[in-house]
């Protein structure tokens, strides 16, 4: 499991550059915070769901990722893209 400890120096970089490295860096991110297989993961506020695809890659055939926002395109936009990796998606 992650530790979190290696992210440190994300603390001395601006705020534009963590978002740029976040989105590059989703599946490291979500590891390094302890995102494991057969984890059940809530992505609120998941937009396009780029952290929602990654958890999911992680958690595995077993694992659940919900995934939440007030923007039902968004959504929409998130099953879409979850679909075409190969991913069940399911929107309610």
């Amino acid at each position: 499991m992650g530790s979190g400890r290696r992210l440190g120096f994300l603390r001395d970089i601006g705020d534009f550059r963590f978002k740029l490295w976040l989105d590059g860096n989703a599946d490291k991110f979500l590891s390094e915070v302890g995102v494991v297989e057969d984890m059940n993961v809530l992505d609120f506020g998941c937009g396009s769901g780029r952290y929602s695809i990654a958890a999911a890659r992680l958690v595995g055939g077993r694992g659940r990722v919900y995934s939440l926002d007030v923007d039902g395109e968004a959504l929409k936009r998130l099953s879409f893209n979850s679909r075409s990796v190969g991913f069940n998606s399911e929107t309610k």
